[in-house]
């Protein structure tokens, strides 16, 4: 499992996501890699995100010079996994990383492609309003019912990552 995080100024997430992970993936003995991309961070995430990768064997780090926007990163961090399962997921701890088991085995039982949902929105309430309509409006002309189409956690099988394209 290749699990790929995009990071925009998160220094004081990084070592709690990394944590989960491990956590999480330890109790079901599954084999993973962490890619972190740092999209440009104006912070101490540069620093934190090389001692981390100093101190675990599993974690690569990518750095983009400027911030190119989270597709950009997601693109990079993608071209380097490895995982017969590419997971993404955000940084801002809006989600549970126990949930991409419950994924992988959706995966496992042939599904393609998987999508998270946030129980709970930390975004600001201009952010959820507009999220919120276009949701609806994708609903309505993509006939396809997910509740979060712009969810930050997803696991889609290799062969599907690889067809797409994230622009």
């Amino acid at each position: 499992i290749s699990v790929v995080i995009p990071l925009f100024n998160e220094e004081k997430n990084i070592p709690v996501i990394y944590s989960q992970i491990s956590e999480a993936f330890k109790s079901r003995s599954r084999k993973f890699e962490v890619i972190f991309v740092n999209d440009g961070s104006t912070d101490k995430s540069r620093e934190v995100l090389a001692e981390l990768n100093r101190t675990h064997p599993g974690v690569t780090v990518l750095s983009l010079l400027k911030n190119r926007g989270k597709a950009a990163a997601l693109e990079v961090g993608v071209v380097q996994a490895k995982g017969k399962y590419v997971a993404v997921i955000d940084c801002d701890l809006q989600y549970d990383p126990k949930d991409l088991n419950r994924m992988m085995d959706e995966l496992d039982s042939g599904f393609d492609f998987v999508s998270g949902r946030r129980m709970t929105r930390e975004d600001s309430k201009n952010m959820a309003v507009t999220s919120a309509v276009f949701n609806v409006l994708i609903r309505r002309l993509t006939g396809l019912q997910f509740a979060d189409y712009f969810s930050g956690l997803k696991c889609f099988r290799r062969e599907v990552i690889d067809y797409l394209s994230l622009y």
